[in-house]
């Protein structure tokens, strides 16, 4: 019996996880986010106790990652197709550069940008993907071992000969999918639920008890210069394969934090520091169990002449202790405390040493996290210190402008591809009116665009500084009060709504003062007349 599409399908994604196996993907990636968010003894006996940690992975990556992602995006579109027509299209661009800004902000591009750094800086990648829903493009942040390549030695996932999405879906869902595509009955009655490869090393227990849901992989390949997409379960098809007329890249963006050579998938800041963080824990834990061993004294008693529940009272302030004894005896006889042992010093400095040493191997010390007195520096200062620390994160940063690149061009492509009727913008007239405009589907796919990235830090010690340059120029006499207060961010630290206030107080005692002169002009001219 010949193989049909669906089981050819289903054998791709066996061979792609397989791969995954091979390479321990997905233990890697499930014990780097276990020790970022601290579960870091599993595994372990440890007979009832819950052992201490000292979590240094967590404050590095999170230090990375807002560096990173505190950078603003902006992105611009402008036409490639010089001639007649490049103002007409150059005012498109602007219309589309409108559309694309509230694009921005109705998915809540910041925060997905942030999650998709954050996994990279956790796994090593971050993968977002978008498809069109009622005309209108939704975003997605996909775990990175749900996505999977026909070439794990292709960076460049547009030039994968094709991608799978792993989806985990409620097998009636999937039933019901299939059938609005047009699945026969007989074919996706065969949907049954199955096992979750990414959670079945971890999540046992949590397999046991959801045990209804069913894998269902998207494959996205390129065939005469377009991309087709279709679904597939274990048993069944869930979406024929058919060509999205108009699409011509991969709807998924990738950002790699750093990258592994003739790899596809990069590596984060977690798994190259577990084996330290391992050590760093078993060196605490030794310590402690030290101090509670051998740092503290121990009671030694004659039991002929004292009983237990009585030395048991000394732990009570203002107890009567009883002796049994026939001839009176010196109590340090009966009684003493064994003094503690020293412990060794270097059984701490290890510890905490290898601990500061890591973070700054790391890029990640207290200066680089801008553990610094503002007080004590200027706001420059602390700029130039943090900036010197950030200069490991250049190729992180400018992986973001890629993504940021990559996610634009994406969304060219789908408005294209998914508006065959003509793409709707809002246009915002001069006199602040918004309007509906379509722009023509044949001018979408006619127009060659160029994609302009803008990145700008935004962070905290930047406003300092700039707060500190206006307050040194008012204070120099360069500037006045008004050019001061009116120059401040509507967010900045000084209190701008109350200095306008001032200002606007200023002008009303002004205008009065003003016109209690004239009036007192006129009385007097008018006494001079008499």
């Amino acid at each position: 019996m010949s193989k049909s599409k669906t089981t050819l399908l289903w054998d791709e994604y066996l061979r792609c996880r397989d791969y995954f196996r091979y390479i321990d993907y997905y233990n890697t990636t499930n014990e780097a986010f276990r020790f970022y968010e601290g579960d870091q003894w599993q595994g372990i006996r440890t007979y009832g106790e819950r052992c201490a940690s000292l979590n240094i992975l967590k404050p590095i990556v999170d230090y990375k990652v807002s560096t990173v992602a505190l950078n603003t995006v902006c992105l611009y579109y402008s036409p490639l197709n010089y001639g007649s027509g490049y103002e007409t299209m150059a005012q498109i661009c602007e219309k589309l550069n409108a559309h694309a800004a509230k694009l921005w902000e109705k998915l809540k591009m910041d925060k997905l940008i942030w999650d998709i750094i954050q996994d990279a800086a956790i796994c090593g990648d971050g993968f977002l993907y978008f498809y069109d829903e009622d005309k209108s493009i939704t975003a997605e942040n996909i775990s990175n071992v749900r996505v999977l390549f026909a070439d794990e030695t292709l960076s460049d996932i547009q030039k994968q000969p094709y991608i799978l999405i792993e989806q985990r879906m409620d097998t009636d869902s999937a039933k019901n999918l299939a059938r609005q595509n047009g699945i026969p009955k007989e074919e996706y009655a065969l949907i049954a639920p199955d096992e979750d490869e990414a959670l079945r090393s971890e999540m046992q227990g949590y397999l046991s008890i959801n045990k209804n849901k069913c894998t269902v992989v998207t494959k996205f390949y390129k065939k005469d210069g377009g991309v087709y997409i279709e679904k597939a379960a274990k048993n069944s098809a869930v979406m024929r394969a058919y060509r999205i007329d108009g699409l011509t890249l991969y709807p998924i963006a990738h950002y790699c934090w750093n990258r592994q050579k003739d790899r596809s998938r990069g590596i984060g800041e977690v798994s190259l520091r577990v084996a330290n963080q391992i050590e760093i824990n078993k060196g605490l834990v030794r310590l402690l169990s030290g101090i509670k061993q051998y740092a503290y004294p121990h009671i030694v008693y004659d039991s002929s002449v004292i009983s237990k529940d009585n030395v048991e009272k000394l732990a009570k302030v203002g107890t009567n202790i009883g002796l049994m004894s026939n001839k009176m005896e010196r109590v340090s006889d009966v009684i003493s405390y064994l003094q503690p042992a020293q412990i060794n010093a270097m059984a701490s400095d290890i510890v905490f040493s290898l601990a500061s040493q890591t973070r700054d191997l790391a890029g990640a010390g207290e200066a680089a996290m801008g553990q610094i007195n503002p007080e004590n520096a200027s706001g420059a200062a602390i700029i130039a210190v943090k900036d010197a620390a950030a200069q490991s994160l250049n190729v992180q940063v400018a992986s973001l402008k890629d993504f940021a690149e990559d996610v634009a061009r994406i969304w060219y492509d789908i408005w294209t591809a998914y508006n065959p009727s003509g793409l709707s913008v809002a246009v915002e007239d001069d006199s602040g009116s918004i309007t509906e405009q379509i722009i023509p589907s044949e001018i979408l796919k006619e127009m060659k665009i160029d994609v302009k990235i803008d990145i700008s830090p935004a962070n905290s010690f930047s406003k300092y500084a700039q707060e500190q340059s206006l307050e040194n120029l008012f204070t120099s006499g360069a500037i006045t009060f008004e050019e001061y207060a009116t120059s401040l961010d509507d967010d900045a630290a000084a209190p701008k709504a109350k200095l306008m206030g001032i200002l606007e107080q200023r002008a009303v005692s002004r205008e009065a003062n003003i016109e209690a002169d004239n009036e007192k002009r006129n009385v007097t001219d008018a006494a001079e007349q008499l």
